[in-house]
């Protein structure tokens, strides 16, 4: 079984205004782009109602760090009372969206890939020993590393919502 070890927690990211959904999406990629981070989107549900349209995903990123290890960054996003709006910039008009957005940001390291280590209670004692006495700078690592691309996806974002603002 993979060992889930959580190290960002619903890191939160909320925006209200104008933005454009595709231009979201697109700042969201090509950030696991430069990152080598997979994307799988686990979950993508739209509805319409009377306030306006309502988006929501999970993605799930993985980066592979070696054999034993992944880094994974879970992404909950929604996008709620989308509506569309023109709006003038450098004097053309543009249509984009005004709504709601909510993100929640989790980020965790993966451990234990292949389960050669739960075949036996005693391998997994012995994994345990190794992981928290001999191996504790080797996995310490990627736990700074998950965090630092945690925050740096969620600074990236609301960067780029944070531009429409103006």
């Amino acid at each position: 079984m993979v060992e889930q070890n959580q190290v960002v927690d619903n890191m939160p990211l909320d925006y209200e205004g104008v933005f454009s959904v595709t231009e979201l999406h697109k700042a969201i990629t090509d950030w696991l782009e430069e990152n080598k981070y997979s994307k799988k989107e686990i979950k993508h549900h739209e509805s319409v109602t009377a306030e306006g349209k309502n988006i929501s995903f999970r993605l799930e990123c993985k980066h592979k760090v070696n054999d034993y290890m992944d880094r994974v960054i879970i992404l909950k996003a929604n996008l709620s009372k989308i509506k569309s709006t023109t709006v003038e910039r450098s004097g053309k008009k543009v249509s984009l969206q005004t709504g709601v957005v909510d993100i929640k940001f989790h980020g965790f390291i993966y451990t234990d890939l292949e389960q050669r280590w739960e075949l036996k209670p005693s391998y997994a004692i012995i994994r345990d020993i190794l992981d928290r006495y001999v191996y504790g700078s080797f996995t310490g690592g990627p736990k700074g590393a998950i965090a630092k691309d945690v925050t740096s996806l969620h600074k990236r974002i609301d960067s780029f919502l944070q531009l429409y603002r103006y």
